[in-house]
């Protein structure tokens, strides 16, 4: 039987950690906050690489790598999307996305890295066009989802790109069409759980996980 041990403890938030995201090599992680905080650690030697934060001070409630590694993205009760450079430290603050009208609970990258997309307690889901990022220091105007009835706590891309499942607290799973645009609904299920708090696709894309209350 095989048991775990605790390897590091990481210091540094001054308030509960809300999110936390294994870098695409493994090597690095990112976690924020509810004071507002950002950091990037050494997974490797349990070092601090960098750190940011908020100016307005509000919680950050999720955090997720760019497929390359070099960008993160993050959704804050500010009802704000975030993307930060991470590819040299400090970390900088690249530019700030607002659309939702409340929390942005979660937010997640395409595995091409040309979409982001995040899902907030209005009860919509905002596709932002990461490409632009390239170009100029703003997204596109943001597509907007809708098909749930209550918050949206968690979204999640599927590996092969092809499909998004969206998770709300109204016990539904909308699964998405994301070969079009705007995404169209390829089917939707009640999971029989009294709100749907996380979700997550199978590395073959084929099945996914629901939890919740």
């Amino acid at each position: 039987e095989e048991y775990y041990s605790c390897q590091y403890v990481l210091r540094g938030h001054d308030d509960g950690i809300s999110s936390l995201a294994w870098d695409p090599l493994g090597k690095k992680l990112a976690t924020c906050a509810l004071d507002g905080s950002l950091f990037v650690w050494d997974a490797l030697t349990a070092t601090e690489l960098g750190r940011a934060k908020k100016q307005k001070f509000t919680n950050i409630l999720c955090v997720k790598w760019s497929p390359d590694g070099k960008m993160l993205v993050t959704g804050s009760q500010e009802n704000h999307v975030d993307v930060w450079d991470a590819s040299k430290y400090p970390i900088l603050h690249m530019c700030s996305w607002s659309g939702h009208s409340a929390w942005v609970e979660s937010v997640d990258w395409s595995s091409d890295g040309e979409y982001i997309v995040s899902a907030s307690r209005d009860c919509s889901t905002m596709l932002w066009e990461a490409s632009s990022l390239r170009s100029q220091n703003q997204a596109m105007e943001a597509q907007v989802v809708d098909g749930h009835t209550a918050d949206i706590s968690c979204v999640k891309y599927a590996p092969d790109g092809l499909s998004l499942a969206t998770g709300s607290y109204d016990g539904t799973v909308i699964i998405w069409e994301c070969t079009k645009h705007p995404f169209e609904i390829k089917f939707s299920f009640h999971a029989a759980i009294d709100g749907i708090s996380s979700i997550s696709f199978s590395f073959d894309s084929k099945r996914l996980v629901v939890g919740g209350k």
